[in-house]
Protein backbone atom coordinates (compact mmCIF):
# COMPACT_ATOMS: atom_id res chain seq x y z
CA UNK A 1 0.00 0.00 0.00
CA UNK A 2 2.56 2.52 1.03
CA UNK A 3 4.54 1.51 -2.41
CA UNK A 4 0.89 2.13 -4.33
CA UNK A 5 0.85 5.93 -2.17
CA UNK A 6 4.11 6.52 -3.02
CA UNK A 7 4.12 6.06 -6.62
CA UNK A 8 1.03 8.21 -7.15
CA UNK A 9 2.67 10.85 -5.74
CA UNK A 10 5.84 11.02 -8.08
CA UNK A 11 3.10 10.15 -10.51
CA UNK A 12 1.46 13.54 -10.04
CA UNK A 13 4.82 15.90 -8.94
CA UNK A 14 5.98 14.30 -12.17
CA UNK A 15 2.65 15.16 -14.59
CA UNK A 16 2.81 18.68 -12.49
CA UNK A 17 6.37 19.55 -13.62
CA UNK A 18 5.65 18.99 -17.54
CA UNK A 19 2.35 20.97 -17.16
CA UNK A 20 4.08 23.69 -16.00
CA UNK A 21 6.65 23.55 -18.78
CA UNK A 22 4.24 23.08 -21.30
CA UNK A 23 2.15 26.26 -19.82
CA UNK A 24 5.35 28.24 -20.36
CA UNK A 25 5.21 27.03 -23.86
CA UNK A 26 6.65 28.84 -27.06
CA UNK A 27 6.54 32.62 -25.62
CA UNK A 28 8.42 31.14 -22.76
CA UNK A 29 11.15 29.99 -24.29
CA UNK A 30 11.98 31.88 -27.07
CA UNK A 31 10.47 35.16 -26.91
CA UNK A 32 11.28 36.28 -23.01
CA UNK A 33 7.54 35.99 -22.57
CA UNK A 34 6.87 38.75 -24.91
CA UNK A 35 4.31 38.71 -27.26
CA UNK A 36 6.26 40.63 -30.10
CA UNK A 37 10.28 39.75 -30.08
CA UNK A 38 12.27 41.68 -31.84
CA UNK A 39 10.11 44.58 -32.40
CA UNK A 40 11.22 48.59 -32.61
CA UNK A 41 10.12 51.64 -32.93
CA UNK A 42 10.77 51.82 -36.63
CA UNK A 43 8.31 51.17 -38.94
CA UNK A 44 5.78 50.61 -36.32
CA UNK A 45 7.44 47.71 -34.45
CA UNK A 46 7.98 45.32 -37.84
CA UNK A 47 9.04 42.49 -38.79
CA UNK A 48 9.20 41.16 -35.49
CA UNK A 49 8.18 37.32 -33.85
CA UNK A 50 4.80 37.20 -32.80
CA UNK A 51 4.51 35.10 -29.96
CA UNK A 52 2.07 33.02 -28.41
CA UNK A 53 2.64 30.21 -25.85
CA UNK A 54 1.93 27.36 -28.51
CA UNK A 55 3.04 29.02 -32.08
CA UNK A 56 5.26 31.93 -33.00
CA UNK A 57 4.77 33.63 -36.42
CA UNK A 58 7.22 36.02 -38.48
CA UNK A 59 5.55 39.31 -38.92
CA UNK A 60 6.73 41.23 -41.92
CA UNK A 61 3.80 44.11 -41.47
CA UNK A 62 0.34 44.25 -40.54
CA UNK A 63 -2.41 42.81 -41.71
CA UNK A 64 -1.97 39.57 -43.45
CA UNK A 65 1.65 39.87 -43.66
CA UNK A 66 2.39 36.97 -41.20
CA UNK A 67 3.49 33.31 -41.41
CA UNK A 68 3.45 30.60 -38.83
CA UNK A 69 6.76 29.51 -38.05
CA UNK A 70 6.10 26.81 -35.55
CA UNK A 71 2.95 25.95 -34.09
CA UNK A 72 1.94 22.76 -32.21
CA UNK A 73 2.21 20.41 -35.42
CA UNK A 74 6.00 21.11 -35.56
CA UNK A 75 8.51 23.55 -37.30
CA UNK A 76 7.55 25.04 -40.97
CA UNK A 77 11.36 24.76 -41.92
CA UNK A 78 9.96 26.31 -45.37
CA UNK A 79 9.02 29.10 -43.47
CA UNK A 80 11.59 29.17 -41.46
CA UNK A 81 14.41 28.86 -44.34
CA UNK A 82 12.70 31.76 -46.15
CA UNK A 83 13.13 34.23 -43.65
CA UNK A 84 16.38 32.88 -42.20
CA UNK A 85 18.26 33.20 -45.83
CA UNK A 86 16.96 36.39 -46.31
CA UNK A 87 19.42 38.99 -45.64
CA UNK A 88 16.35 41.72 -45.47
CA UNK A 89 15.23 39.31 -42.22
CA UNK A 90 16.78 41.61 -39.56
CA UNK A 91 19.57 39.13 -38.08
CA UNK A 92 18.30 39.64 -34.73
CA UNK A 93 14.76 37.86 -35.77
CA UNK A 94 17.14 35.38 -38.13
CA UNK A 95 18.96 34.48 -34.85
CA UNK A 96 15.70 33.85 -33.14
CA UNK A 97 14.36 31.78 -36.32
CA UNK A 98 18.02 29.21 -36.22
CA UNK A 99 17.79 28.83 -32.46
CA UNK A 100 14.50 27.44 -32.81
CA UNK A 101 15.99 25.53 -35.93
CA UNK A 102 18.40 23.74 -34.09
CA UNK A 103 16.39 23.41 -31.09
CA UNK A 104 13.82 21.06 -33.35
CA UNK A 105 16.95 19.52 -34.90
CA UNK A 106 16.18 21.12 -38.52
CA UNK A 107 19.21 23.39 -38.34
CA UNK A 108 20.42 22.49 -41.90
CA UNK A 109 16.82 21.93 -43.23
CA UNK A 110 16.44 26.03 -42.06
CA UNK A 111 19.45 26.95 -44.04
CA UNK A 112 20.16 29.49 -41.65
CA UNK A 113 24.06 30.36 -42.35
CA UNK A 114 24.83 33.29 -39.84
Amino acid sequence: MKFIIATIAVATLMLGAAGSAQANGLQSDYCGSQEYYGATPTNNGYPHLHCNKRWINYSAGGGKQSKRIVDKQGLDTTAAKKYCSDTATPIRLREKIAEICDDYGYAKACGCNL
